[in-house]
């Protein structure tokens, strides 16, 4: 049981020494840090000249969004007023569509019409030349019938 308990130890031991090891150097000392002190003023003035310029790119940055903006919202007022000409006059060329439409569906139905009569016609008259040919060959039966009963 102590053998598991000093090695364990000696594992964590390891560890740690390995995880401080691996720590960089510290760099700065006390002078280091006094020396910064009466340094402060200059980087005081550093650090808000730097501030002031980067202020100044975000506000031109920001009016040149704005002007994108602005140039945005016309190109997208200039299309949504395309889409509402193009969409009525889209409306127009359906309504023109459905009417042609009709009215070819209209020209087929009348030359149905048309070429039913005219088939009907002429079977029609292909009947009646049928019934105008019996009724002859009947009366020429019945006249030589009578030619041959009065022999």
């Amino acid at each position: 049981m102590r053998l598991w308990l000093k090695s364990i130890i000696v594992i964590i031991f390891s560890l740690f020494l390995s995880t401080v090891a691996s720590l960089p150097p510290v760099q700065a000392g006390f002078f280091d840090r006094v020396k910064d002190i009466y340094q402060a003023p200059e980087k005081i003035k550093e650090i808000t000249e730097e501030y002031d310029a980067s202020r100044q790119k975000l506000e031109e940055e920001l009016t040149k969004q704005e002007g994108r903006l602005n140039e945005m919202k016309e190109s997208n007022e200039y299309y949504r007023a395309q889409t509402e000409l193009l969409a009525a006059e889209n409306e127009n060329l359906m309504l023109k569509m459905e009417k042609i439409e009709q009215d070819r569906k209209k020209l087929y139905q009348n030359l149905v019409i048309i070429f039913s009569s005219i088939i009907g016609v002429f079977v029609l008259y292909a009947l009646a030349i049928r019934v105008w040919r019996l009724t002859v060959w009947i009366k020429q039966g019945r006249v030589q019938n009578r030619r041959k009963k009065l022999r």
